[in-house]
């Protein structure tokens, strides 16, 4: 939660992202992902307004998102 917090301003009931796990449709559980956040990212914000972003190893930056620069997500080194 609070990695999405930094990167959003915004708090958990405002951004989405409320655990480290998410359920599984299937059953089980899986890590937070981006598509759990409901609210735009620094780099989101940053790369729609023309800046060039590099982000590298944040927390639940998986699935990447496209930007302008350069997404490394979490998923890369678990």
């Amino acid at each position: 939660m609070i990695w999405t917090s930094i990167a959003t301003g915004l708090e958990p009931e405002n951004h989405g992202v409320l655990d480290f796990m998410v359920d599984r449709p299937g059953g089980g559980q899986a890590p937070v992902g981006s598509a759990q956040r409901l609210a735009p990212a620094l780099w989101n914000l940053f790369s729609a307004a023309g800046r060039t972003v590099a982000v590298v190893g944040w927390w639940a930056t998986w699935p990447a998102e496209h930007v302008n620069g350069t997404i490394v997500s979490d998923a890369l080194a678990p």
